[in-house]
């Protein structure tokens, strides 16, 4: 039996999905991976929402997926990785298809294709064909 697979995806940045990230990891027993880091935290270490999830939940090592991409902007990541390398295609880590077969993925997935140039990305949840969670802003 396949098990079961969420991604969380949002409207914008900071609208909640690294907190509703770390609830369906910690109810779930889930593996945390977030393709595309978009934004790091200031300082040489430059954290992201990868390192949040750790302290809040103190997950073992194996439970928390390092990003294909990590970008120090917190923008769209297309927008991040134009701002980086002056060119939308960034050179990357792979994306392991078989870590989207785990549990709890954060972010706009369609990223990854948007990321690489694709001209009609599709949404995460039809790439691998699991349910989707939104996490939206209200607005303000």
């Amino acid at each position: 039996m396949k098990p079961l697979q969420l991604v969380v995806c949002g409207t914008d940045t900071d609208v909640g999905k690294t907190v509703v990230s770390a609830l369906l990891v910690q109810g779930l027993g889930a593996h945390y991976w977030k393709p595309v880091q978009c934004g790091l935290d200031p300082g040489p270490d430059g954290g992201g929402d990868r390192d949040r999830v750790q302290r809040w939940l103190q997950l073992p090592p194996e439970r928390l997926l390092p990003e294909a991409y990590r970008l120090r902007a917190a923008v769209s990541p297309h927008w991040a990785s134009a701002l980086e390398s002056g060119d939308a295609e960034r050179p990357g880590a792979p994306i392991d298809p078989e870590r989207l077969r785990l549990p709890a993925l954060e972010g706009p997935l369609v990223a990854v294709h948007r990321i690489r140039r694709a001209h009609q990305p599709l949404p995460a949840p039809a790439l691998i064909r699991c349910p989707c969670g939104p996490a939206g802003g209200s607005g303000r």
